[in-house]
């Protein structure tokens, strides 16, 4: 299996649209594919980090994938509850329904306000590892 962005980002954000809604405010939306838009909050698949070809097994790919969350711009718990959330649904199956070999959390990291068409944002970066 070789590295795909299309085929993971699409199977991170049908496991991110099937999170349950949270008890407040609106659902998040979810993008396979970074939008020229958007309101919060909002999961985006993002770009990869970096990309490892062959590695540790021939013909496996390793990917440092970036997942986007993005809350309103004052709205430090719940982008805290989105990152937790996201990490929590995605380790459930760390196959992505049979889509990757293994897709794990590493880390979160980058909090900085982001002005996405005019309006401010509180956007944070979920690191996933991704073996394809």
């Amino acid at each position: 299996m070789a590295w795909s962005r299309h085929a993971a980002a699409a199977a991170i954000a049908a496991v991110l649209e099937q999170m349950a809604v949270p008890p407040a405010g609106p659902p998040p939306a979810v993008f396979a594919t970074p939008p020229e838009t958007f309101n919060p909050p909002a999961y985006v698949c993002g770009v990869v980090r970096r990309l490892d070809y062959d590695t540790p097994t021939f013909g496996v790919d390793g990917a440092e994938f970036r997942l986007f969350v993005s809350a309103g711009p004052n709205d430090y718990d719940g982008l805290d509850a989105m990152c937790a959330a996201a990490r929590a649904a995605l380790a459930v199956d760390p196959s992505l329904a049979g889509q990757v070999i293994s897709c794990r959390v590493a880390n979160q990291e980058n909090w900085r306000r982001l002005a996405i068409a005019g309006a401010d944002t509180l956007t944070a970066d979920v690191i996933l590892e991704i073996r394809m």
